[in-house]
């Protein structure tokens, strides 16, 4: 709904630019209050991933490039052959402006994995070319893959996958490797380091039992050691008070 108020606000915007209309009637519709009611995402787990490339080998790669670099789906469509810098040494997309949500140009880091298969794409690829060859409607297609792949649209908290998780996965792969928040906002490139934190990020998928489980124990011993000690410095103290 407010999706399609600021499209047609927009528009009629133009035409008061351009002397096509005099008002905005539009102006006093107030956008409907959506905080906390958005359909919440969740990141593929290790295994759904797996199992999501191996259900749709011809978009193998699309779905790992957009699970180890966070690049939203419109993103990858417009990367062009000259936006893959390979054979740098620090190989990296260059995402330009006029394709990116915030309309600032971002350098991303491309992981060691995908290289190979990245350089066996272009080749033959004329320089105004797209890199990926995407699907019409992305997510009605990674739906199907989905499916294929065995894994459910929404899981028993009410959660859904789609290509936007992806971009979950990559921000939850950041955590479980213990990035640091702030080197997390510039790798997902929010502007906000709460939105990597709490809504990017599955802390389902933290490791927060064998976290707390691998604390360093600091010579507290364990519960029968401290019961022991405390009755010898019970008995202690009585023969020192005789």
């Amino acid at each position: 709904m407010n999706d399609y108020l600021d499209a047609i606000s927009g528009l009629v915007n133009w035409c008061i630019r351009n002397g096509r209309t005099p008002s905005n009637p539009f102006v006093t519709v107030t956008k409907v209050e959506i905080r906390g009611k958005q359909q919440k995402r969740r990141a593929l787990t290790e295994d759904e991933l797996s199992r999501l490339v191996a259900a749709a080998p011809v978009r193998r790669l699309l779905y790992l490039t957009a699970a180890y670099t966070g690049l939203r789906v419109n993103e990858i469509r417009q990367l062009m052959v000259p936006d893959a810098h390979l054979d740098d040494a620090n190989p990296h997309f260059r995402v330009r402006s006029s394709t990116t949500k915030n309309k600032m140009e971002a350098i991303v880091p491309i992981h060691p994995g995908l290289l190979n298969d990245l350089r066996e794409l272009v080749i033959g690829k004329q320089p105004e070319e797209a890199i990926f060859d995407m699907p019409k409607r992305p997510n009605e297609t990674i739906n199907w893959d989905f499916k294929r792949a065995g894994i459910p649209k929404f899981d028993t908290l009410g959660r859904k996958v789609d290509f936007h998780a992806l971009g979950y996965t990559f921000a939850t792969k950041l955590a479980r490797a213990g990035v640091s928040q702030r080197l997390a906002q510039e790798l997902m490139r929010r502007s906000d380091p709460r939105l990597t934190a709490q809504i990017y990020t599955d802390t389902s998928q933290l490791p927060t039992f064998a976290t707390v489980e691998g604390l360093e124990w600091q010579g507290f011993g364990n519960s029968e050691e401290e019961t022991q000690c405390t009755q010898i410095d019970s008995q202690n103290s009585g023969s020192g008070e005789s």
